[in-house]
């Protein structure tokens, strides 16, 4: 029985939704042993047929962050919570490693780990009174869950400086200002918003979507030269697959174009 991580799997056209849900309200979805060992059974889950990955919560917040008052109970707090967040990171680093984009619906707070796990996706919905705060050093704790290696991409290093080190709370308009969130919806509307752009990227072409997300994330390390050269490889072997086929057959004949769901093979991560 899962008492905090649900996961709900859709088929899609050319794929199968994978829908994370954090179900633990009224403890602030806080990221504690529980929460890793069920978010990890929902990652191994994840197959090859996926298309796309939703992760949203339940209740007035997102995420709260560590259990801190696991932390404090633990006789060993070190290797208590050094643990948890290598535990953590071995989920995002398999959902990662998928290779298909993830869709994040925030509302309320995220906070400390939490709002690492709302920068984790590829595109972030966030309700409109949401709020994000980076809240580790008002512990006396460092970031994990990926946000000193994402927040920097999403708003630079200075702004990020400036999270990490004042505490102030990012709000949505601003996150979305500065990069970190995709598009801001009315309260009580991100998970619907959510649902809907999974259902969009399920029915494009499973191979394009999957090679666009690697084209973009190897993009932020490759020189420009390489990375024209990646693209010309990818859109050559996309144009010779049935996706590229069959949407440009669609696209002159003026009708829907059929996708498959594989197209074409690649090993992008």
């Amino acid at each position: 029985m899962t008492t905090k991580v649900r996961l709900d799997v859709t088929d899609g056209p050319t794929g199968s939704i994978f829908a994370i849900e954090l179900i633990d309200p009224d403890g602030g979805n806080t990221i504690d042993f529980d929460f890793v060992d069920e978010l990890a059974d929902a990652v191994r889950a994840i197959g090859p047929s996926t298309s796309c990955i939703t992760i949203t919560a339940r209740g007035k917040n997102f995420c709260l962050g560590g259990d801190l008052a696991g932390f404090a109970s633990a006789t060993a707090p070190d290797d208590y919570v050094g643990t948890l967040a290598v535990r953590l990171h071995e989920c995002l680093e398999a959902l990662a490693s998928s290779g298909v984009p993830i869709v994040v619906g925030v509302q309320g707070w995220s906070a400390g780990a939490g709002m690492s796990l709302a920068l984790f996706g590829d595109i972030v919905i966030a309700e409109r009174s949401a709020k994000f705060r980076t809240a580790y050093g008002a512990v006396g704790l460092t970031p994990d869950g990926g946000m000193s290696w994402s927040l920097p991409r999403a708003v630079g290093r200075s702004v990020a400086m400036d999270l990490f080190l004042t505490r102030r709370t990012l709000g949505a308009d601003e996150a979305r200002t500065l990069g970190a969130v995709s598009r801001v919806v009315d309260d009580g509307t991100s998970a619907d918003a959510v649902a809907e752009l999974a259902a969009t990227i399920a029915a494009s072409s499973a191979s394009a979507v999957r090679t666009t997300r690697a084209l973009v994330h190897e993009g932020l390390t490759s020189s420009f030269v390489d990375h024209l050269d990646a693209e010309a490889r990818a859109i050559r072997e996309a144009a010779g697959g049935l996706d590229g086929r069959e949407g440009v057959a669609a696209f002159v004949a003026r009708r829907p174009a059929q996708f498959s769901t594989t197209g074409v093979s690649t090993d992008r991560k």
